[in-house]
């Protein structure tokens, strides 16, 4: 016997066309509608587009060895993680606009502090130190994922 193809009805349709309206865009979707309206107001020389990103991003970094960089918060690295390759695809795309994702490290915030964890990175140091190291990333270099103190983070 030949075997039946399923062919999807009215209801299968339906059912999918509401499940699709009724399912939230990702995050990062915010982020790429942003950048994707400012990208003209970019175009200049000089122009930066930084992408606030976190440690908890890195793919290589994320393994049962790396301590308390390692699993957990997996919408939050996924999510991260998605915006990093919207800064490298910007990045290849807009050759006239340096890109970057910048960790703000572990700051004393309400996040930071969850669990009792206990940064001794202040909020202060860490913006100062992220736009250090944002005025200081070579001109012909796009598309970097960096700490807030100016070192290449592995993707």
């Amino acid at each position: 016997p030949t075997p039946r193809r399923h062919h999807p009805g009215p209801s299968s349709i339906l059912q999918a066309e509401i499940s699709a309206k009724l399912t939230p865009p990702p995050p990062e979707a915010g982020t790429d509608a942003v950048t994707q309206a400012l990208l003209g107001l970019m175009e200049q020389p000089g122009g930066k587009v930084v992408f606030l990103s976190s440690r908890m991003a890195s793919l290589e970094m994320n393994h049962k060895d790396a301590g308390a960089t390692s699993g957990g918060a997996f919408s939050y690295r996924c999510s991260k993680a998605a915006m990093n390759m919207m800064c490298r695809s910007f990045a290849a795309e807009w050759p006239g606009i340096q890109f970057a994702s910048v960790s703000p490290g572990h700051v004393q915030t309400d996040m930071g502090m969850l669990d009792g964890r206990k940064p001794q990175q202040t909020v202060d140091d860490s913006v100062a130190g992220m736009l250090d190291t944002v005025d200081t990333i070579p001109a012909d270099e796009s598309g970097v994922f960096l700490n807030f103190d100016g070192r290449r983070i592995t993707w």
